[in-house]
């Protein structure tokens, strides 16, 4: 008596033993919408309103002949399109396989495929990677199956297990039943195959690219909410990574060409470009930006390179960096980034990783060819808390970080919130060890006149002394201070006898150094008008030039009763007001 083997597969690959296969439709789905008979004899029946006329079917057709084809496709009668996923699958192929009693394989021609969920698709590239997958099934299948009589349950004994070296990995295994308890898609060696024909073989669309913008990118392109597709070709090539790819299987490609009878081509491997870590930058006190860079391929090919990351011991979901091009920096920026803007502000996003990662760049030449370099280890920092930070887009168009998990004492309706988590994002101030910033506390004049200095970008290295412990003086942020007018004598008196830098800073204080920054940045302000007259104490004022220039450039607005109150001590929160509104004259 004969046996007949049937194969399910989709990204699936399931044995059952039944007496005879037939292209045949599944009845649930009553008569189809259009039915359309291809050049090469091979039936499209769809059953999707998506995909209801001949046109449509012809455009899926015109890529599917794209797939390297040889005498297999005289085996396969229809590939069917159905509206729906009921299996849950993507795809499926069903072989007709005949074997007699002394174990001799005959391939039927009543094979075809099944692809799913076509109302959800709109576009052949949806479905492109899908049905050379299906393909490579059959093609796979054939040859093993008439070339070498071999079945893929006897997968250790064929051709392709030697060609791409197979018996090296203990997990690869032919699985009878896909439903069974320890059933791994990614070391099914049905499925290893049809990847592999897809990476040597595949149509066009099959292996199409997606850019990929780092964290840089998408600042400048306003981008903070980042999606991708895990099935895309450059972000995850083939599903098991912890094999080689096919193209860096020397012999793996003309194996497949020998018994399908394509013309034989030879693929030069091109030396594999090392990644490195050129550039780790803390931006806050805990976040960190990484640049990494790589040698561009020396040859007269053009390249596309995806760098792509995932966590030491899970490859299933690459995280994709960035996609440079021949020609291009040879470079790509992960973690956080900060982008000072002319108005003041920063754009930021925060991605911050917890752990150890592997760095990967996935190479795709001008044919769609693909290849990849060495793994790069980088283990982040235990400092870092492992998640995606929350992005805020202002009404101005600034990014701001969520500074609730920055410090644990600020909440987002503090009123100077917009002000300290710009401040914050240009790493201009940071908090305390214990996560706090401490809004309502005081400010001392030396930490103001140091963020003054910051703001203005002055060089402190002609200002710093070593015969001190003093920070303010040792780092050069007193010298600088004076030098440039933002204190002098006349404030605090000869030798600035009573300037007292760790003292409290008062109100006016904090005000005058303000306009003084503007005057040294801006020059002279002449024609100022007596804005101090909004201020019922403004005969308390001693600064009232000053303070007509803080306020002429809305920096300084004062209380809710219309007074200044000069003489009052300035808070960190206040402080980071008029610091963050400075910032922003100052562009």
């Amino acid at each position: 008596m004969k046996r007949v083997k049937i194969l399910i597969l989709n990204i699936l690959f399931l044995v059952v033993m039944i007496n005879v296969s037939f292209a045949e439709q599944r009845a649930e789905y009553g008569k189809p919408i259009i039915t359309y008979e291809t050049p090469m004899g091979v039936r499209f029946v769809s059953f999707s309103k998506n995909w209801g006329t001949k046109e449509k079917l012809e455009s899926i057709y015109i890529e599917f002949s794209k797939n390297s084809m040889s005498k297999e496709i005289l085996f396969l009668s229809t590939v069917y399109f159905y509206p729906d996923t009921p299996e849950g699958v993507a795809g499926l192929y069903k072989p007709s396989i005949q074997v007699d009693s002394k174990d001799n394989y005959t391939y039927l021609k009543d094979n075809y495929i099944e692809i799913f969920d076509m109302n959800s698709y709109t576009q052949v590239s949806d479905i492109a990677k899908v049905l050379s997958h299906e393909y490579g099934h059959h093609f796979t299948m054939y040859y093993l199956v008439t070339k070498e009589n071999k079945y893929f349950s006897e997968w250790k004994e064929t051709g392709y297990s030697k060609a791409r070296g197979l018996t090296k990995f203990s997990k690869v295994k032919y699985y009878e039943d896909l439903y069974q308890d320890n059933y791994e898609h990614k070391w099914d060696v049905t499925e290893i195959a049809a990847e592999d024909y897809v990476q040597l073989f595949g149509s066009p669309l099959s292996k199409k690219s997606v850019d990929y913008m780092d964290v840089k990118d998408r600042i400048l392109n306003n981008i903070s909410d980042y999606r991708y597709a895990s099935n895309i070709f450059n972000l995850l090539p083939q599903e098991n990574l912890d094999i080689p790819l096919a193209m860096e299987v020397k012999g793996l490609k003309q194996y497949w060409q020998g018994l399908a009878g394509l013309s034989l081509t030879q693929q030069t491997l091109p030396n594999r470009p090392k990644l490195q870590l050129v550039e780790e930058k803390t931006l806050l006190s805990k976040y960190k930006s990484y640049k990494i860079m790589w040698d561009e391929v020396q040859d007269s090919r053009k390249y596309e390179y995806n760098l792509v990351m995932y966590q030491e011991g899970d490859n299933s979901f690459p995280v994709p960096i960035k996609t440079v091009k021949t020609g291009e920096e040879m470079s790509a920026y992960l973690g956080s980034y900060m982008m000072e803007q002319p108005n003041g502000g920063a754009r930021v996003i925060m991605e911050n990783y917890k752990g150890k990662y592997l760095l990967r760049l996935f190479i795709k030449d001008e044919n769609n060819f693909m290849f990849s370099s060495y793994e790069y280890k980088i283990d982040f920092s235990v400092a870092n808390n492992g998640s995606l930070q929350q992005v805020y887009s202002a009404n101005n168009g600034d990014i701001y970080i969520n500074v609730n998990s920055t410090f644990k004492d600020m909440k987002n309706t503090h009123w100077a919130y917009k002000y300290i988590t710009q401040l914050v994002a240009s790493g201009t101030i940071k908090g305390y060890d214990d996560g706090t910033y401490k809004p309502e506390s005081s400010i001392t004049k030396a930490e103001y006149l140091a963020l003054t200095l910051r703001i203005l970008k002055v060089n402190l290295t002609s200002y710093k002394q070593t015969n001190t412990t003093n920070w303010f003086i040792k780092d050069g942020y007193l010298g600088a201070a004076k030098d440039i007018g933002l204190i002098t004598e006349k404030d605090y008196g000869a030798g600035y006898k009573n300037l007292r830098i760790n003292d409290k800073i008062s109100r006016e204080e904090m005000t005058f150094i303000t306009a003084r920054a503007i005057i040294y940045k801006k020059g002279a302000q002449n024609d100022i008008d007596n804005f101090s007259n909004f201020f019922t104490d403004a005969n308390k004022v001693k600064y009232i030039n000053e303070l007509n220039i803080a306020v002429k450039y809305d920096i300084i607005s004062g209380y809710p009763d219309n007074t200044f109150k000069p003489a009052n001590t300035a808070t960190r929160a206040e402080a980071s007001k008029i610091i963050s509104k400075l910032r922003a004259v100052l562009g």
